[in-house]
């Protein structure tokens, strides 16, 4: 991990720099992003001396990598949320007198967004609750009910955006066009997830998403929520499009 007096000590270098205001912010805030995504990463990863420079260790080899880190948003019609509660409703309307009443619930905070096999865990909680089944709650934290002629379920922190492949991939297509702002190393493009600028609580990965490779001309593609310390490595494949003569 990166000595954080030496993080200090460039963005004071920055800030005392010649350099117009704005550009120092920018500087500024593409290093600390650059140390939050070398802080996360599994493997051994460390900023260079250059501008959105990482030093990747890999059997005693270093390795000099540029680095593009954005900003990925997801549309809010993404949100897969009251899809997940009407699947719910539909399977405690089958016993409507029993379960009918309005359910508010609220999530325990842990670090993982979801992939499919965690949502089916959440949704069989859910509805554990509301049936009153002992069982061993990971990640409902409360639960309670109102009285209502119908079935309704509210999600107090349950807010989710899945991660599409268009979104995705309509970033690399936009930010390729900087590509021609590195050298001719390796280049790594990190699109960093925020859950406060998106107004959301968690992101949702698709087997889909981490299966399929997306077309890009970087080396790497990577899914980064630095506030849940998670990175998620996405396979790319470089374009086979032949040239004619």
């Amino acid at each position: 991990m990166q000595n954080l007096q030496q993080i200090e000590n460039w963005i004071e270098a920055i800030e005392s720099s010649d350099l117009p205001k704005k550009e120092q912010e920018e500087k500024i805030t593409a290093l600390i992003d650059l140390w939050k995504f070398a802080s996360c990463h599994a493997k051994s990863l460390r900023i260079g001396e250059m501008p959105n420079l990482l030093l990747h260790q890999e059997n005693q080899n270093l390795e000099e990598i540029d680095v593009l880190c954005e900003d990925l948003h997801i549309d809010k019609q993404e949100n897969i949320s009251k899809k997940i509660f009407a699947e719910i409703e539909e399977e405690l309307n089958q016993d409507i007198q029993k379960h009918k009443g309005i359910y508010r619930f609220q999530m325990n905070k842990f670090a993982a967004n979801f992939n499919k096999e965690v949502l089916q865990e959440v949704k069989n909680e859910i509805i554990a609750a509301i049936k009153g089944e002992v069982i061993l709650y990971k990640h409902v934290l409360n639960l309670h009910k109102l009285p209502s002629s119908k079935v309704e379920i509210i999600g107090l922190n349950f807010t989710i955006l899945a991660c599409t492949q268009n979104a995705i991939q309509e970033k690399i297509k936009n930010s390729s066009s900087k590509l021609s702002l590195f050298s001719h190393r390796k280049k790594w493009l990190v699109l960093f997830l925020n859950a406060l600028e998106n107004d959301c609580h968690y992101f949702y990965f698709s087997d889909e998403l981490q299966q399929n490779a997306f077309m890009s001309d970087f080396d790497k593609l990577f899914l980064f929520d630095f506030y849940k310390g998670e990175v998620l490595e996405i396979k790319t494949k470089k374009s086979q499009l032949k040239v004619k003569n």
